[in-house]
């Protein structure tokens, strides 16, 4: 295997044999959410730690390989945080999409005696990705009774681009 890492290694990238058919300058470039133009509702949590672009953008690879990214104590202070932390791929149109929760591992590891919690999932293909906490689910106020109503106006909050089924 080869491995791609980040500054500090912070994060880093497990490259299976074949992954990348030509010669291909990666890097993979953390970045603080203030210093990105990447807009986040209110109603969304911050995200936790950086947001990782890996270059170049789009890079199809023609194996599975794996993005690890490592929090510091401070970051994901315990298991409870780490089990509700999801990622998220960053689209180009601005848009986000979790990651199916399946894929992503999620441990700790002590290194040099400080408990780390690590996030492994596998990619494809290149793009930014950020790591938030669970998000909400929809709350919707209370509804009076529809039944001799004609029309309903159902309220509420909800995630960025969430679908919402109403019966």
């Amino acid at each position: 295997h080869t491995y791609v890492s980040a500054p500090y290694n912070k994060s880093y990238i497990e490259f299976f044999p074949y992954a990348v058919s030509v010669d291909t300058i990666i890097t993979i470039t953390p970045r603080k959410l203030s210093d990105t133009d990447i807009k986040v509702s209110s109603n969304m949590p911050l995200p936790i730690g950086s947001i990782y672009d890996l270059k170049p953008n789009g890079l199809k690879l023609n194996a599975t390989s794996y993005f690890v990214t490592r929090f510091l104590p401070e970051e994901v202070p315990d298991d409870e945080t780490l089990g509700k932390i999801t990622v998220y791929w960053l689209k180009d149109d601005g848009t986000i999409e979790p990651l199916d929760i399946r894929v992503i591992d999620k441990k700790t590891e002590v290194v040099q005696g400080r408990q780390i919690a690590k996030i492994s999932f596998p990619i494809t293909s290149f793009s930014k990705y950020v790591s938030i906490p669970e998000v909400p689910a929809p709350k919707f106020d209370s509804v009076k009774s529809p039944t001799n109503q004609i029309e309903v106006l159902i309220t509420g909050v909800a995630e960025p681009d969430a679908e919402v089924e109403v019966w």
